[in-house]
């Protein structure tokens, strides 16, 4: 294993069946006088040796892949992958006897802080690619006073958001796991964990919502998975869509969301899914409650079949029709904006990211037709 995970300063056992809760801190090497905690679900799922030979096949898969292959394929990526590990970054080693990745942990958040006094620096650009991609929802409505952060984490996209929003007068931050609201208050959001402006709550993010009197949501981000413990026991979530998890995937919860924002509300969704006909079924139950008025990005950061759509995908939804975001060009002129507004976001390379990113139903259809009749033609 390269890299050095650092030395863990925290662990307590979930309460959600993902193991132990950890946080490790070690030297940010990109800047002297700083660190780098991550969060860490460990011995959820157990951990194992794998080929490189498998992962690689992830980038390099031959039209001709038989389906058994291509789903072994899929469950070791959504194992590696299944909050965010980035092998480039956190120093897997791939050598010729195959690498022994950190199954048995499940990277979910990474924040720098000054080292002296354990300041986070929000400024920073979050690390995740999905973080990155949730912090633009907060670009696409009129206004951002009151959110809603289903799934908390490390805190660091509520600390970026409560850093560089000025106007922001409300985050309600929602976390089925105490464990992962003590780490995230003790471990990454300093003195953002007492900010009045912030609210954490540990439960059920929308029947939190249904039950909040003091006023609807400007905008909902749901960025909250499958335990890696539930992926590994049935195989679900490594085959289909293993975030959101399925408690947050029917008409009714999208239904509730709806009910709880105001006019000109936007939901944001941090979505895993590799096959598009399972992505267009995670669609239908959001269009359900947001007819025709959804949008997505990406994540095209690595190579892909057109077998498979990337990993993550940032779901955006309006619960106007009069909202401009829905369109390339639309969404491009609202991060124009936003980049004057809020400065910092300069950091999260936003222009880029639409131009390369953006995606509409219309194209993942086309492509989950695609796939159907190759899947009928080679009898897969």
């Amino acid at each position: 294993m390269g890299g050095d995970p650092g030395d863990m300063i925290f662990s307590q056992e979930s309460e959600c069946g993902a193991g132990s809760v950890q946080v490790w801190e070690r030297d940010f090497e990109e800047e002297a006088g700083k660190v780098m905690r991550t969060l860490w679900f460990s011995g959820s799922p157990e951990g194992t040796a794998l080929a490189a030979p498998a992962v690689i096949s992830l980038f390099q898969m031959p039209f001709f892949l038989a389906l058994d292959e291509l789903e072994q394929a899929k469950r070791v990526d959504s194992i590696v992958r299944l909050s965010g590990w980035n092998t480039q970054q956190h120093g897997a080693d791939y050598g010729d006897g195959g690498c022994a990745l950190p199954t048995s942990q499940c990277g979910r958040a990474a924040v720098v802080l000054n080292k002296e006094d354990s300041v986070p620096d929000f400024k920073r650009a979050p690390t995740f690619h999905s973080c990155k991609g949730l912090a633009l929802a907060a670009a696409l409505p009129p206004s951002v006073k009151n959110i809603l952060l289903i799934g908390l984490g490390g805190g660091a996209l509520a600390g970026w958001l409560l850093e560089n929003h000025a106007e922001l007068e409300r985050l309600v931050a929602c976390d089925l796991d105490p464990a992962v609201a003590v780490a995230a208050q003790r471990c990454f959001l300093g003195s953002y964990g007492e900010d009045s402006r912030l609210e954490i709550h540990v439960g059920d993010g929308v029947e939190y919502a249904k039950q909040d009197d003091a006023g609807k949501f400007d905008l909902i981000i749901v960025d909250a998975s499958e335990s890696a413990e539930t992926g590994s026991d049935d195989g679900a979530a490594a085959l289909g869509v293993w975030a959101p998890p399925r408690v947050l995937r029917t008409v009714a919860c999208y239904q509730a969301l709806r009910e709880v924002m105001n006019e000109n509300g936007v939901l944001a969704v941090n979505v895993l899914a590799r096959d598009p006909i399972d992505m267009l079924d995670y669609i239908s139950l959001v269009n359900a409650s947001f007819p025709g008025r959804i949008a997505f990005l990406e994540n095209r950061d690595g190579s892909h079949s057109w077998m498979v759509t990337p990993d993550n995908k940032i779901v955006f939804a309006a619960c106007s029709s009069a909202a401009t975001f829905l369109n390339e060009e639309g969404m491009a002129d609202r991060v124009l904006a936003y980049q004057e507004h809020v400065p910092a976001s300069k950091d999260l390379e936003l222009s880029a990211r639409v131009r390369k990113e953006f995606t509409t139903v219309d194209n993942l259809c086309d492509r989950a037709q695609q796939l159907r009749v190759y899947r009928s033609n080679h009898k897969l």
